[in-house]
């Protein structure tokens, strides 16, 4: 009910939004999904991708064939990624972010090496190394150097990916990547392994397992203990071999890569059959058959034939051994290709073999209708649903802006007539208040006038009229704050008249000015 909800609030926000707010939506929808559901991601990648060519905005259309290059990479249609990564950097030329261009020329390369294309591949991962060597950024070259690398192994030139796999291992320790060192020496040992040298390969294994468990991450420490182990079968060390399986065992249901786990049953398996344990193997490698199954691994299936195949051949079982053999081949050639799913098996075999699979296609296809049905029919609802659960919230939402208006019109009657009482009071004390002050300024211009008919030092005649308010008060033994309220001026301005009148009366200070005040009977005529 929360999904259905988020969903129709981005809708109607959607609409209500100008051009550019979608696309930064949509753009923010793909940065996230592209790591939790990449189906969706792009999906609205593709989306984001319309609506920044309608714009021409190339920071946007770029964005949007980087992120739906690599989906679609990772989605298994290659010849749709390449084309729109190739478009990513005809967009790019003369780009002044080397890195994010490098990202672009790396993800062509992944696309065209699971393709298969190695040389395509290597050529555009050569090309990001550039872009980061002038760049001068050492993260980058270590991480395309171990890509090149990657694709030398592939191609089976072990030398040259050791190469690059040290050099890249060389960059990640003068930076201190503990993690990248692990990664690099997991590459160099797998490398040794496929070069036949086990010890090499068991020490730069030890490496990252000694960097592995330092983490959390339970898949990589795994990898790297059966690879452990495996090399110490090779080597004919059975119990070395066991002491590193055995620490597998113990975190293998913590383990999410479920094709690790096919390969570290089929090692344990080849490892009880050269011990000629055959209960184990078996046990071992029917597991190893299971997980296979399920995951459709060719390989796995393909490793788990030829141990089983040894064990027949150990229990004098030819001919199930042979059929093993054939069932390998089998699955070996649909890992290299398709094509020749069926070269190793008579006439008989390839029949059933099809007719049984067209049996599989007709049911999948009959249960991928019925699923779609249910789909739409589910969607349908969902529809409905989702415009009813609008139409509430619409309606919930007016609802709600009308009460709030209608509150705050009453607060806003309310607060008016709180000012408007307000403002009569304050008009009422400002009356009164200027009664008193005229009453006031009669006294004085009294008291003024009168001690101006006196024969007055000429110290008292220089002071202004103001003044001789603010020494009448003086007088009385006011304060400075209290001199300001009663003449309706402020403290400063107080302080400021008796400055003067201290200096026009040549006194030090207020007991001199009041005594002066006292002696020509100025205070006098003020109490009066």
């Amino acid at each position: 009910m929360k999904q259905i909800l988020t969903s129709i609030l981005l809708l109607l926000s959607y609409f209500s939004i100008s051009q550019n707010d979608k696309i930064l939506n949509l753009k923010n929808a793909v940065d996230t999904l592209f790591f939790t559901d990449k189906e969706e991601g792009l999906k609205l990648s593709n989306q984001g991708l319309e609506l920044s060519f309608i714009e021409n905005d190339t920071f946007y259309i770029t964005y949007f064939l980087d992120q739906s290059g690599e989906l679609n990479r990772m989605a298994g249609d290659y010849d749709l990624a390449i084309k729109q990564l190739k478009q990513c950097l005809n967009y790019k030329v003369g780009w002044e972010d080397l890195k994010d261009l490098s990202l672009t020329y790396n993800n062509l390369g992944k696309a065209y090496n699971q393709k298969g294309n190695h040389e395509l591949a290597l050529f555009n991962f050569i090309e990001a190394l550039k872009l980061m060597e002038e760049d001068e950024n050492l993260i980058g070259q270590a991480f395309y150097l171990n890509n090149i690398g990657t694709v030398c192994d592939l191609q089976h030139d072990y030398f040259k990916a050791l190469d690059y796999y040290k050099q890249s291992l060389n960059i990640k320790y003068a930076l201190q990547d503990s993690s990248g060192i692990a990664a690099s020496s997991t590459n160099v040992g797998i490398t040794y392994f496929n070069l036949g040298e086990y010890e090499k390969a068991i020490n730069y294994h030890q490496k990252a397992y000694e960097l592995y468990k330092l983490g959390s991450n339970i898949t990589k420490t795994a990898r790297t203990l059966s690879n452990i182990g495996k090399s110490y079968v090779e080597l004919g060390k059975y119990n070395q071999a066991k002491k590193y399986f055995n620490k597998v065992v113990l975190i293998e249901n913590q383990i999410e890569d479920e094709l690790l786990k096919i390969t570290f049953n089929n090692n344990l398996a080849e490892l009880y059959l050269k011990e000629n344990k055959l209960d184990s193997a078996q046990f071992f490698n029917d597991k190893s058959k299971i997980l296979a199954k399920a995951s459709n691994s060719y390989k796995g299936l393909m490793n788990a034939s030829f141990v089983q195949s040894k064990i027949y051949e150990s229990n004098n079982d030819f001919r199930l051994a042979l059929f093993e053999e054939r069932t390998r081949a089998l699955y070996n050639d649909s890992i290299v290709n398709e094509a020749t799913v069926y070269a190793v098996a008579d006439m008989e075999s390839k029949y059933n073999l099809a007719k049984k699979e067209k049996e599989i296609q007709n049911k999948n296809f009959q249960i991928q209708k019925q699923k779609l049905e249910q789909e739409k029919e589910a969607n349908q609802k969902k529809f409905y649903l989702a415009l009813l659960v609008a139409a509430l919230i619409l309606m919930g939402l007016l609802y709600f802006f009308y009460i709030k208006k209608k509150q705050i019109n009453t607060l806003l009657l309310t607060q008016n007539n709180l000012v408007k009482n307000k403002n009569e009071s304050l008009e009422q004390i400002k009356q009164e208040l200027m009664t008193e002050l005229e009453d006031k300024t009669e006294i004085l211009e009294k008291v003024f006038t009168k001690n101006q008919s006196k024969n007055l030092p000429p110290e008292l005649l220089s002071l202004s009229k103001r003044e001789m308010e603010v020494l009448a008060c003086l007088a009385l033994g006011n304060t400075d704050q209290e001199i300001a309220d009663k003449l309706f001026i402020s403290k400063s301005t107080a302080k400021t008249h008796l400055r003067r009148i201290y200096s026009k009366l040549l006194v030090n200070g207020r007991g001199g000015a009041v005594a002066i005040a006292h002696k020509y009977d100025i205070i006098g005529n003020i109490a009066a």
